[in-house]
């Protein structure tokens, strides 16, 4: 079912990149598909992703030493540097699934080739497989506003620093 919404929202992207017509308001189930479409897809276009994205997003689970404060820029710059460490790097989505009417939980893993710099680390050529769940929510245009997300960031470490 999902690489059937898949296909539908691949082509809704690709209409819409063709006519330069503005996307219409989608279900926040069907945005985050089309969002991980563009956020896995080479090269990396940094204009689309940013539209998904309001001009006041809140990321409710910053690192340590940011803050809450975000944008799509931003967010577009953390997973450009997820492309930069991985040229096969995708996100192979678990279950996208609604939340109420404006927030959609998604589950993923991560998965790819370290052949990049990534998080400071030279490319190691490992093979990784890391998982994630994000709770998104949407504003009243349909733009993503606010972000809640764990990620299993020493599972990753772990398997891109591993010695053969």
């Amino acid at each position: 079912m999902l690489k059937l919404k898949s296909l539908g929202i691949g082509l809704v992207l690709s209409v819409l990149s063709v006519t330069g017509a503005v996307a219409e308001k989608l279900a926040p189930v069907d945005a985050m598909a089309a969002f991980y479409e563009v956020a896995d897809a080479r090269p990396f276009d940094q204009e689309a992703f940013v539209s998904f994205f309001s001009e006041t997003h809140t990321n409710h689970d910053p690192r340590p030493g940011q803050t809450n404060e975000s944008s799509g820029d931003i967010v577009a710059d953390f997973y450009k540097s997820l492309q930069d460490g991985s040229s096969d790097g995708r996100h192979e989505i678990t279950f996208i699934e609604p939340v109420g009417e404006s927030k959609a939980l998604v589950r993923w893993r991560y998965v790819g080739t370290h052949d990049g710099p990534l998080f400071g680390i030279p490319a190691s050529g490992n093979e990784f497989d890391a998982a994630g769940m994000e709770l998104w929510e949407f504003d009243e245009n349909g733009k993503i506003n606010g972000l809640w997300h764990v990620e299993e960031i020493a599972t990753l470490l772990r398997q891109i620093t591993k010695k053969p």
